[in-house]
């Protein structure tokens, strides 16, 4: 969760149904959201939701117009049985994990599938802000993947990413079921 428009836009219709809602003050603040929903929760501080514990994992994502951090998390969540790790909108990730069952990342572009005609602006932009395949790659290859079950590939860009790319790449790289 961080502040960007395809994460937060609904947050207060969330919150008007009844669902809490965790996420960073500094996410809380930026979006002025507050009231009793909100459930303030701090970077690599665990919690429990029910039976499901979560790991809030900082992510690395960059406002280029100011060059600077936007506050985020993503989360591993395990029900004491199977982990998953939830992880979008960061460029990269310099937390190893082991154990997973279950990896759902943002994989946005690839420098084999970006646009050619991608301006200097929305380039820079897309490097300091979303993963490509080729630094999911190198993340995936830094964990013990022995127990994962599946790959799901989230916030694929419509211009410059190609879903049916990046899970034959992820196949036959990981030998796992790739889920776009």
């Amino acid at each position: 969760m961080n502040t960007d428009g395809d994460h937060s836009k609904s947050i207060f219709k969330i919150a008007q149904a009844g669902i809490p809602c965790f996420m960073l003050s500094e996410t809380a603040q930026a979006l002025k959201f507050n009231g009793h929903r909100l459930k303030p929760i701090l970077p690599l501080q665990q919690f429990e939701i029910g039976s499901y514990s979560v790991l809030p994992v900082p992510i690395n994502h960059m406002d280029v117009r100011t060059g600077e951090r936007i506050p985020g998390v993503g989360f591993l969540i395990s029900d004491g049985i199977e982990k998953i790790l939830f992880y979008v909108d960061s460029f990269y990730c310099k937390y190893r994990f082991k154990d997973l069952d279950y990896l759902a990342l943002g994989i946005n572009y690839s420098k084999a599938t970006l646009d050619p005609n991608l301006n200097s602006t929305r380039k820079k932009r897309l490097f300091k802000s979303h993963l490509s395949l080729e630094n999911a790659i190198k993340m995936i290859q830094s964990m013990d993947i022995s127990k994962l079950k599946a790959i799901y590939v989230l916030h694929v860009s419509e211009t410059n990413g190609s879903k049916l790319y990046f899970k034959d790449v992820l196949q036959k790289k990981f030998g796992k079921p790739v889920i776009i």
